[in-house]
């Protein structure tokens, strides 16, 4: 757990140690993507985050399509189809049930499926440092 000087929140960077097994308290954590972390769109469909050395996380490739290579110690990340949607959600000001409903807009899933899809793709976004999870 850390604090965060410029929103004044507490800041939470390993998802498993969250303060609450309450799927309610959860969904109104608001997740915050890295500043640490420099964006290149690649394209329409594509987006490169590049994390520097020292930003922690792991680096692992999953199924939600975050892929990485690593250069002169910083690691890059590619991000495709949902998880490049839900990382792009996920700025600081919308709470996880907010993004979950934007993810769900056009899709039209049960509340259940998309809770589960969205919190798997922040807990791996988060994992490798892109995206801490803000309380308070």
């Amino acid at each position: 757990m850390l604090y965060d000087l410029l929103t004044g929140r507490t800041v939470w960077v390993n998802p498993l140690a969250l303060p609450t097994d309450d799927w309610e308290d959860f969904l109104e954590f608001v997740p915050m993507r890295n500043r640490a972390a420099k964006e290149v769109k690649e394209s329409e469909d594509k987006l490169l985050v590049v994390m520097p050395p020292d930003a922690g996380g792991f680096r692992r490739t999953t199924k939600h399509k975050v892929l990485s290579v690593t250069r002169g110690g910083a690691v890059t990340y590619i991000l495709e189809g949902s998880s490049r949607e839900v990382y792009l959600l996920c700025n600081g000001k919308r709470s996880m049930r907010e993004i979950m409903e934007k993810y769900n807009k056009d899709r039209n899933l049960s509340f259940h499926t998309v809770r589960l899809a969205v919190s798997q793709m922040i807990k791996s976004l988060s994992q490798r440092g892109m995206v801490v999870l803000l309380t308070d």
